[in-house]
């Protein structure tokens, strides 16, 4: 018996012939949309084939449910942001520890801090500046550039903050703040550059410069002389070597003398210096009695030696008036009578404003 085909067997049974479906089979993969669509519709109408214990009953009322809490917090959302738009300050002005009461108080704390920072470096800069000049150590310096740099950091900050200032008086303090701190600037540098250097002493500096090599060329000039008088003959010659030989003696003392008494720390000098001070002035009265016994040559030497006497005595009473005053170390007289008046005077203003908050 010859077998039926597919559409006898549909037209025997059914009397109707199979129904044929075309369908265009794309080659490209499904569209990831079309998923992710029939995957929200599966979550949104069939939930229950998902889940099997969720009923469709409880489905939609959970759907529904989310939907208005959902719509509820996006309104809730966008009142706040109107609110916020049209009144932006409102909520800072409302409330007192507001953002904004916030922002008040911490650029009050970075203020204290600055000034803080500030004194901190001035006092430190002050006692490094005075160790670096009692001993002369390199470390101290060192110390003393690195408060400078702080506290300059500090102050530079302070200027910068003081473009919002509405305080005139304050804003008049901190002008003269910068040039009390120019000022001290300078003056630290001039001591840094003398400590431990001829110039800390200049009156120590003035001796050794111009007085000293005076009375050597002045022993010098008495030895020559002597040497021309004990070779010329004549009665007077006697007595010219005795005053030469004297006056001799009497300015060698005088220069070993100066060399102990001028280091020292005493203001006042001693009974031997001033009787050879004493005597070094009279020189110049003897000498010329002299000129009119002597040679050509003698005579110019005596001229000489007269003016280095009389020059030497104008230094040697600037040199003791220096001594005798707080001048003579410049350097502890800078540090006392201009670096510590100006320190005070920055350390007053910050503690006045520290002190007014």
């Amino acid at each position: 018996m010859q077998a039926k085909t597919n559409e006898q067997y549909w037209r025997d049974r059914y009397g109707m012939p199979p129904r044929v479906e075309e369908r265009v089979i794309s080659r490209s993969n499904p569209s990831p949309r079309r998923r992710r669509r029939g995957l929200a519709a599966l979550l949104k109408h069939r939930p229950h084939r998902l889940f099997p214990h969720i009923t469709p009953k409880k489905a939609r009322f959970a759907f529904s449910s989310l939907l208005k809490v959902t719509a509820l917090i996006v309104f809730s959302v966008w009142v706040a942001g109107s609110n916020s738009l049209l009144h932006p300050a409102s909520e800072f002005v409302a409330r007192p520890g507001g953002e904004a009461a916030i922002n008040a108080d911490k650029s009050v704390d970075d203020m204290d801090a600055r000034l803080t920072k500030l004194a901190a470096a001035q006092e430190t800069s002050l006692v490094a500046l005075r160790g670096y000049l009692l001993t002369g150590s390199p470390g101290f310096k060192t110390e003393w550039a690195q408060a400078v740099a702080v506290g300059d950091a500090a102050q530079a900050a302070i200027d910068r903050d003081s473009k919002s200032w509405t305080d005139g008086q304050k804003l008049l303090q901190l002008s003269e703040m910068r040039k009390t701190t120019l000022a001290l600037r300078n003056e630290e540098r001039m001591l840094i550059g003398i400590i431990a250097t001829p110039n800390q002493y200049p009156g120590l500096r003035l001796y050794r410069e111009d007085v000293d090599p005076a009375l050597m060329q002045a022993l010098a000039l008495l030895n020559e002389l002597l040497q021309s008088t004990l070779t010329a003959s004549g009665a007077p010659a006697a007595g010219h070597v005795g005053t030469l030989a004297e006056m001799r003696g009497n300015v060698r003392d005088l220069r070993q003398r100066l060399l102990t008494y001028l280091p020292s720390g005493d203001t006042m000098p001693p009974a031997t210096l001033r009787a050879s001070l004493d005597a070094f002035r009279k020189a110049p009265e003897m000498l010329g009695a002299l000129r009119a016994e002597v040679t050509g040559q003698d005579r110019d030497r005596l001229t000489t030696l007269v003016a280095l006497i009389r020059k030497s005595d104008g230094r040697l009473q600037q040199i003791f008036a220096l001594k005798r005053s707080p001048r003579w170390d410049y350097a502890d007289y800078a540090f006392k009578q201009k670096v510590l008046p100006l320190t005070e005077k920055i350390l007053n203003t910050v503690e006045e404003w520290r002190t007014a908050g």
